[in-house]
């Protein structure tokens, strides 16, 4: 063989040796101790020797470096490969860094972690999480750390404080006892734009004031994330127009999110639907709710016997019941009873009565002032839908009745500084009272006319009994 050809095998045999070496594994020697000359090894038993790994075949005391081979080559040593680094590595590979998350408040929120470890090289103990979260509000920031141990595959599942103002992921590998160098992620966790009406629901029958705005009260959840404004359609479907539903849209801006709109009283079902932005429409997309509802007018009454502040004069105990009737608007037929609620000097009592038969009749029980609160309701959901209240006063007679003109010339009437009775030889006394019952002026009276000074009297009704023989009322106003 020439030289040349002795030259090229010997470069070929080096490539090829250097090629083996550069392809050689290295493997996990994390716990294995160094060989010891005064060890004793039997099979499986593994050490370490100048970086390099080696197993025992059978019993033996001899070097590995030196008495190594592999099958059937009569050595007690065979060796694994080169030794790699002792130190675990880590990387986290999800969520990226600064990553930004959106939940929505009816969610149990997760979120996973995933690493990168090195255990090819080192054996992984664990992988260790510490999770950070901020959360303020206008009394303060509080910050909350949570401490967790994974083993393979290293998985961290965590749920989040939605809206933290800051959440931190920190993870440590462990390779018996020897921490990894430490590993950071910062997320952003927000909620998105949500809304919830408070004070209506679905199917729910809603009573109005005719002319009046109803209020549509929506609780957003602008203490997690920052809200831009809140769109409303409301869509009515009519009992007397045209059959195809009427749209209406508002939008609405902050602090209050609440919507005041007139209703339509003639449809037979109104839809809200109120759609929630998220500031600059960063988030994921609006939160929608909506309801189907009714609105009806409630009704209005007024007391039209006795009339607001009457003096009514009864003969007690032989009167006659007082008719207490009122005058009932219910465009929308929505009234279903009555409750009166009577208080008088005597105490209190209720009265009820169902629709159409509404007046009611009070049998005096005492002198004095007289309440009477009028409530009336609707069958749906017993909803109060007309409310009035009935001052009057009620004066015993004793056998008085009241007075005709012919009778008794009573003058001027309306009074002003004075007031004049004539057949005054009849009577021997006299009182005025007020609208509340409650004494003016009294007197005696001779014959002829008699002349009362009445110049200190507000405006208003009065009543003047004559008593003599026979009691007799008669009513005046200044």
């Amino acid at each position: 063989m020439n030289l040349y050809k002795k030259a090229g095998l010997g470069i070929a045999m080096g490539l090829m040796s250097l090629a083996s070496f550069a392809q050689s594994p290295t493997v996990n020697c994390n716990g294995v101790a160094d060989w010891s000359a005064s060890g004793t090894y039997w099979a499986g038993d593994k050490v370490v020797e100048d970086g390099i790994l080696y197993e025992a075949n059978w019993w033996t005391q001899d070097d590995p470096t030196t008495h190594n081979g592999g099958a059937g080559s009569g050595q007690p040593w065979t060796e694994i490969g080169e030794c790699g680094s002792n130190e675990p590595e880590l990387e986290i590979t999800s969520p990226a860094n600064n990553a930004t998350f959106y939940f929505a408040g009816s969610q149990n929120p997760t979120i996973d972690v995933t690493v990168d470890v090195n255990d090819e090289e080192v054996a992984i103990d664990s992988v260790k999480y510490i999770v950070v979260e901020r959360t303020c509000n206008v009394g303060g920031c509080t910050e909350v750390s949570r401490f967790t141990e994974t083993s393979a595959p290293y998985t961290l599942t965590f749920n989040p404080i939605v809206g933290a103002t800051y959440t931190e992921i920190n993870a440590i590998a462990f390779s018996n006892g020897i921490p990894s160098e430490e590993k950071t992620i910062d997320l952003d966790v927000n909620a998105l734009p949500e809304g919830e009406f408070t004070n209506i629901a679905d199917d729910q029958v809603i009573f109005v004031n005719e002319g009046e705005n109803f209020e549509v009260e929506l609780d957003v959840n602008n203490e997690l994330t920052s809200i831009d404004s809140v769109e409303y359609f409301v869509t009515e479907w009519s009992n007397t127009q045209s059959p195809y539903p009427t749209y209406r849209e508002f939008t609405v801006y902050g602090p209050s999110y609440n919507l005041s709109f007139l209703p339509t009283y003639d449809c037979y079902q109104s839809r809200i639907v109120a759609v929630v932005y998220g500031d600059g429409g960063k988030t994921a997309g609006p939160s929608q709710t909506d309801v189907f509802v009714q609105f009806l007018r409630n009704a209005s009454v007024t007391f039209t016997n006795p009339t607001q502040g009457e003096t009514i004069y009864v003969d007690f105990p032989n009167n006659d019941p007082i008719n207490i009737t009122v005058d009932l608007e219910d465009k929308d037929d929505v009234v279903f009873d009555v409750h009166y609620f009577v208080t008088d000097a005597y105490g209190s009592f209720n009265s009820h009565r169902l629709a159409p038969n509404f007046p009611m009749e009070y049998n005096c029980r005492a002198e004095g002032p007289v309440t009477v609160v009028a409530t009336f309701h609707a069958q749906e959901g017993y909803t109060v839908v007309a409310q009035d209240t009935l001052t009057f006063n009620v004066v015993h007679t004793s056998g008085a009745r009241i007075a005709s003109e012919e009778e008794v010339a009573v003058f001027p009437n309306p009074m002003s500084d004075v007031l004049n009775i004539e057949n005054a030889g009849e009577f021997t006394s006299f009182e005025i009272t007020d609208i509340t019952g409650r004494t003016i002026a009294t007197g005696s009276l001779n014959e002829g006319t008699a002349t009362i000074s009445t110049a200190d009297l507000n405006s208003g009704i009065y009543t003047v009994v004559l008593k003599g023989a026979e009691t007799k009322v008669v009513k005046v106003m200044k």
